[in-house]
Order: structure tokens, then C-alpha cells, then sequence
């Protein structure tokens, strides 16, 4: 098959989870023998330093926000012949990929990567549900989130998890036995990762635990927000802002706790990258998307409230036992086993499969058909002509675009028949 998947910020380097489950699947259905296209903004990718895989047949396009770029897009998935396009974003982009496929015959997987709660709240729910309302298949991380969905949508959702990474030395072997013992965050460092929560809690009981230390990796321009908490903590003697790494495992093998205070998430990786090294996690249980794989006292523990004084109580069980880790940690591996790449990319390549046979009689192929898609490609004209228009500009052919013009007219006849009269 030839399968198109479009991505916002297809850096050609692992930056967060949506990244790296991009790059995971492109790889897996490569090696399957299908042909990858990938889709991005020109502005967004970065190949350096990593060097692009000969496989991925990278098309860089222009930000979709005019009809040009729309149909540049349109006319490229044509000569392209996709038999499937996936779009793996949570976001407004997502409606700009579903109006480039108008009439081109391509199936759509909407693949949405974090929790609908959050997506609706950064975008909107009416841009949302547009954008599944042009999908062939919605794809969700979690069973739960069907509820998000409106009825007549529900029998296109398929859920099919995050694959966990296949760790095939003994991780546990490379942890210290002797202090420092490590706990450790790891990921994006942004708002709804809540980690001013955990360098709080880890505050409160530091003095009682001397001989651990709190290990944050992750860079964003929110760090600096970050610095403030770390700055006026009684302990950040033992607080490191450890910035970007490139080898996860790596950290997570080293560590002896992993911890991911997050509000929102979909189905984090790190979490699973975590378990696959058999480290234990401390989580909260209001999170949807992380209290879907801790299950408390099996594979970890959950703070039953989003307080530092919950989140350090359940952190000092786990610190104060050798034990409790090891037999958590036992459960977080049995957890990764169970979410094995092979067989979530047999599930992916199943759908991609499935979808791919919608082929020139898509959700968005009906579209094209009814009098309405005509009427929006004529206005997609209109938006042409407002491209380079000022914000804050009347639209053009409004009652205030009019008042304007006519004013700036007889501004321009007084200035030429009253010299000097008007300023």
C-alpha cells in the first residue's frame, strides 16, 4: 500500500510522544513493505542533525491557510496515488488535512493523540467534530473517549493503544543498588505536565529521604516557568533540570522511580518506555490517560488527589521500599509485554488495511458531491482576496470595508480640492 501520514512538526528527530509514535509507524509499515509518504509544514520540519530515512518520501508543504496551498496539497496527494492517509494530530491542522482530501478519493484515519477534554479546550469542540465528520475511521487512544463523540460517530472509532518498546537486555541489571537512588520525570516540559506539583512534593519529604534525588529531563520554552518552582524549593540541592536527552531508556534504567504527575495525557509513552525498563510509576489518578496503565499497587501507585501533600505520600511508599519497587516494577514490565510493538502494528496495519479499501468512495468524496462543497470552493475565492489583508481589517465586501473605502475617498477629494485643510 501507499500510505500518506500528515503530521504538523514531522521533525526528523523523536521531540514528544506524537513524534515518536510517527516515526514508529512509518518504520513498522516500511519494513511491512508498504511506501511511506509523509506530509508536513516546511516551517516545522527539522532534519538535522538526524539524516532522513531513504524510505520516507518526506513532502514539505506550505502552511494550509489558502486555498493555493490547499490545492498544491490536493494535487500532490493525486500524483501521489495514497491508498490511505493517516492524520496523527489533535488539532486544527487536522481540519485542513481533511478539506485537502476533498475529491481526491483518499481515505482519512483521524488518529487523535491526547485526551478529547484538552483538545477541545486548546482548539474547539464544532472544529473537532468537523474534522471527524470527514474521517473515514477515528482512531482513539483509549476506550473512554468514545464518550467525547457524538452517536452517528461512535461506529467509526477504533481504539488500538501505544505500543510499549521492546527492551531485550535485563534492564533492572543497570540500577544502582546504592545512593543515590533516582527519581525520575521525563517529557515535554509544558503546562499540563504539572511538574511544579511533583518538585512540591518531592519538597516535602526530601529531608526524610537524603538519599534520593529528583532527576527532571525535558526542555519547552515553559521551562523557564519551571526555573521559578526549582528556585525557591528547599531542595534543589537535589533538584537537576537535566534538559533534552536522546536516549530515554537509558535514563529509565538508571532511575528507580518514575513519576508523571500530568492532567492530561493520551497514552504517554514515557510511561511505557518506563515499564518496558521495569521501573514503577507514581501517577494521579484524576489523569484518564495514565490511570489507564497504572493500575495502583500492580505496576504502581496513583495519588487519589492532585495535591503535593497525595502525590509525596504515595512517592515515600515507593522510597522508603526496595521491595515494593521491585514487585511494582515486575508488574510494570508484565504491562509492557502486554502492549508489544508487534502486535500493535499488526492492529494498525489491519485498519490502514480496512480503511485503505474506502478508496474513491470516501466520507469526504460524499462532500464533494452535495451543492454545499460547491458553494465552498467559490468562497475559498473570497478568502483568496483577504490573504494579505491587515488583522483588524474589515473583510472585504463587508458594511464596515465599504464605510471605510467611501471615507478614505472623500478624504482624498477634500486633500485635492482643500490642500492643507485635512491632516
Amino acid at each position: 500500500m501507499r500510505i500518506g501520514v500528515f503530521s504538523p512538526g514531522m521533525a526528523i528527530q523523536k521531540d514528544g510522544g506524537t513524534m515518536t509514535f510517527t516515526l514508529n509507524l512509518c518504520q513498522a509499515m516500511n519494513e511491512r513493505g508498504h511506501e511511506m509518504y509523509v506530509y508536513a509544514f516546511q516551517k516545522d520540519v527539522k532534519l538535522t542533525p538526524r539524516i532522513l530515512p531513504q524510505w520516507m518520501r518526506l513532502r514539505l508543504c506550505s502552511p494550509l491557510g489558502s486555498q493555493q496551498s490547499i490545492s498544491a496539497l490536493r494535487e500532490q496527494l493525486c500524483i501521489d496515488d495514497l491508498d490511505v492517509a493517516v492524520s496523527i494530530e489533535s488539532y486544527y491542522n487536522s481540519l485542513l488535512w481533511v478539506v485537502a482530501l476533498l475529491g481526491t478519493g483518499i481515505p482519512l484515519i483521524y488518529s487523535e493523540r491526547s485526551d478529547p477534554e484538552r483538545v477541545e479546550t486548546i482548539w474547539c469542540r464544532a472544529g473537532r467534530l468537523s474534522a471527524l465528520s470527514g474521517a473515514d475511521v477515528i482512531h482513539l487512544l483509549l476506550p473512554e473517549y468514545a464518550a467525547s463523540l457524538p452517536p452517528f460517530l461512535r461506529d467509526r472509532m477504533h481504539c488500538i493503544p501505544n505500543p510499549a518498546p521492546a527492551v531485550a537486555d535485563n534492564a533492572t541489571a543497570f540500577r544502582k543498588t546504592t545512593p543515590p537512588y533516582v527519581l525520575c520525570s521525563l517529557g515535554r516540559i509544558a503546562k499540563e505536565k504539572e511538574l511544579p506539583l511533583l518538585i512540591k512534593a518531592f519538597s516535602r519529604i526530601a529531608k526524610t529521604f537524603p538519599d534520593w534525588e529528583l532527576h527532571i529531563w525535558g526542555e519547552n520554552s515553559n521551562a523557564v516557568n519551571l526555573l521559578k518552582y526549582y528556585s525557591g524549593s528547599p531542595a534543589r540541592k537535589r533538584i537537576f533540570l537535566r534538559g533534552r536527552t536522546d536516549a530515554p531508556l537509558d535514563v529509565f534504567r538508571q532511575a528507580h522511580i518514575f513519576c508523571i504527575p500530568s492532567r492530561h495525557e493520551g497514552t504517554p509513552n514515557a510511561l511505557l518506555e518506563a515499564f518496558s525498563c521495569g521501573l514503577p510509576a507514581v501517577g494521579v489518578a484524576d489523569c484518564l490517560g495514565v490511570n489507564s496503565i497504572i493500575n495502583n499497587g500492580k505496576n504502581g501507585l496513583l495519588a487519589s488527589v492532585r495535591t503535593p501533600a497525595a502525590l509525596s505520600e504515595e512517592l515515600a511508599k515507593l522510597m522508603t521500599s526496595r521491595n515494593l519497587r521491585q514487585q511494582l516494577g515486575e508488574g510494570a514490565i508484565c504491562t509492557a509485554k502486554d502492549r508489544a510493538p508487534k502486535a500493535i502494528w499488526d492492529m494498525w496495519e489491519k485498519l490502514l488495511v480496512k480503511t485503505a479499501a474506502h478508496k474513491g468512495k470516501t466520507i469526504m468524496d460524499a462532500f464533494s458531491d452535495k451543492a454545499f462543497a460547491a458553494r465552498a470552493r467559490l468562497s475559498a475565492a473570497a478568502r483568496q482576496e483577504n490573504i494579505l489583508r491587515k488583522f483588524g481589517e474589515p473583510l472585504s465586501g463587508s458594511v464596515d470595508w465599504y464605510r471605510k473605502k467611501i471615507s478614505s475617498s472623500l478624504r482624498q477629494v477634500a486633500k485635492t480640492m482643500f490642500p492643507g485643510s485635512v491632516s
